[in-house]
């Protein structure tokens, strides 16, 4: 097996890891500067109607700060209708690794054994 298809292998698997293993978490406004000390590193916020994507999320004395496309943006906690965060699943996380690693050790014991058959 050549260490091209080794590292598409091992690409596939964590790209699978990164985008299969988070989930987004309601977030009662009363709980969230508790939910902000966990440090997320997205925030959807829902606000007059409109929803937005934070990166960076903070919370300083009221408003909720963060970067939408570049560009730094507070938003009065009192205009916030809903917040999501997004978490983690740690079990699904480790469950895709182990797989992926898995995968990848039968692929690489499989290709050294057809390329001892070969004459």
């Amino acid at each position: 097996m050549g260490r091209r298809r080794v590292a598409l292998t091992v690409g596939l698997a964590l790209a699978l890891n990164v985008t299969g293993c988070a989930t987004w978490r309601p977030v009662e406004k009363e709980r969230l500067a508790s939910a902000m000390e966990r440090r997320p590193n997205h925030v959807r916020v829902a606000s007059q109607g409109a929803t937005y994507e934070l990166t960076k999320p903070g919370i300083g004395s009221d408003p909720l700060r963060g970067r939408i496309d570049g560009r730094d943006v507070a938003i009065p906690i009192s205009a916030v209708d809903s917040l999501w965060i997004r978490q983690n699943n740690r079990k699904t996380t480790r469950l895709v690794a182990i797989i992926a690693v898995a995968m990848t050790a039968a692929f690489v014991v499989g290709a050294q054994s057809v390329n001892r058959d070969i004459p």
